[in-house]
């Protein structure tokens, strides 16, 4: 697969995180705005990752 339909799957495999983390953190009892913010860090965090792992898999520099 060509690098920008990883980065299309990347970047729907974190939004999938971030709705999850969102919903989750609200089901939780958190507020909303709160919520918005967790689904935030989980994008981030996904994202971050997997980035991280398309680097390395495409041997860039170590």
């Amino acid at each position: 697969m060509e690098r920008t339909q990883w980065i299309v799957i990347m970047i729907l495999t974190g939004l999938l995180a971030a709705v999850g983390a969102g919903l989750l953190a609200h089901a939780g009892g958190v507020t909303v705005p709160m919520a918005i913010l967790t689904g935030g860090g989980a994008f981030l965090g996904t994202d971050t990752l997997f980035l991280g792992l398309l680097h390395y898999g495409s041997g860039g520099p170590t």
